[in-house]
């Protein structure tokens, strides 16, 4: 969302022409500094701006249109005198589920942010600001949500069931048919030893 740098448009989740959209906000500015409007890419001097003198915390929430993997969330505040110094980023990967707390800064120094972690899957996306350096009010030029340039095996954000692996689809698969022949061997032996013994199953 936002952002100057080549790899942006390479490999930000958060960009209107992947499908992002802004699902909502606090109580931020029409036109020219909405969070929607980060999502259409650089902007030199863009920002994002909630209102002033409105109650904390303030928010941004993205939704990236189908469940992205990220490894890197970048942000950029409006300069060096006016960041957030407390906030939290939570994700999810269903609409209906808990928020999973993926980044929690409690006294920020920088208006430029970097968070790496390990490559997890996730749809919906929360920024959440509680203290500022400056003015009292979220002020943000860039959000990025950046994914890998070779997709590994990720962890899912909660509310995601994990499917198995195609390796134990066929091991699962093989048990079963190997269960259900032994049942069908065990049938024969049965039938077969009762024509032996005359009808007569337990009889010396």
């Amino acid at each position: 969302m936002g952002g100057n740098e080549e790899e942006t448009g390479r490999n930000d989740a958060g960009l209107l022409e992947r499908g992002a959209t802004g699902v909502g906000s606090f109580a931020f500015h029409d036109v020219l500094h909405h969070p929607a409007d980060l999502l259409r890419g650089p902007k030199p001097g863009g920002y994002a701006g909630a209102r002033a003198g409105t109650n904390l915390p303030h928010w941004i929430e993205l939704d990236f249109g189908v469940s992205r993997v990220v490894e890197e969330v970048a942000i950029d505040w409006f300069d060096a005198q006016n960041f957030a110094m407390r906030y939290s980023i939570l994700v999810k990967s269903l609409a209906k589920a808990e928020w999973h707390p993926l980044v929690e800064v409690e006294n920020a120094s920088s208006a430029v942010a970097r968070h790496r972690f390990s490559p997890i899957s996730f749809r919906y996306l929360r920024l959440v600001t509680s203290e500022f350096v400056g003015q009292p009010r979220m002020l943000i030029r860039s959000l990025r949500a950046l994914q890998p340039e070779v997709m590994p095996n990720a962890v899912p954000a909660v509310g995601v069931e994990i499917a198995p692996p195609v390796g134990m689809e066929m091991v699962t698969s093989f048990l079963a048919s190997a269960r259900q022949n032994l049942r069908r061997l065990s049938r024969k032996a049965k039938n077969h030893y009762l024509r032996s013994s005359g009808g007569r199953l337990g009889e010396r």
